[in-house]
């Protein structure tokens, strides 16, 4: 994908999560393509949601409507995002023993589908 294009799918990206999640609860958003992070494959485009690292246990209970919500926009809109994926930012703990909650963004997602939750 074009770095223009990119560009343009962040920022759109950036205006729903703050459409649709109050402050605070998301730290930042991060758009990967392959070459970005080892767990982009080719031809994958991949959200990359990070919030507080002391969210506790409560953030996927708290905001799970906003996040299927996210995911349904997602997969209606923004066809070319192929995997949402959330996870605590907190530069002390290693990606790989992050727990996250992660699922399918676009056509493979059925709507309203719950998103899970992997302690890697």
């Amino acid at each position: 994908m074009e770095r223009a294009a990119l560009e343009r799918l962040q920022q759109a990206i950036d205006e729903k999560v703050k459409e649709r999640f109050p402050e605070g609860a998301v730290r930042r958003v991060m758009l990967l393509q392959y070459g970005d992070d080892p767990v982009v494959e080719p031809g994958e485009v991949r959200i990359r949601v990070l919030i507080p690292k002391d969210y506790g246990e409560g953030w996927d209970r708290e905001h799970m409507t906003r996040m299927m919500e996210f995911r349904r926009e997602l997969a209606e809109k923004l066809p070319e995002v192929s995997e949402l994926e959330v996870i605590p930012d907190d530069p002390d703990v290693p990606y790989d023993h992050k727990p996250r909650m992660y699922g399918a963004a676009a056509a493979g997602c059925a709507p309203g589908a719950a998103a899970a939750t992997s302690p890697r």
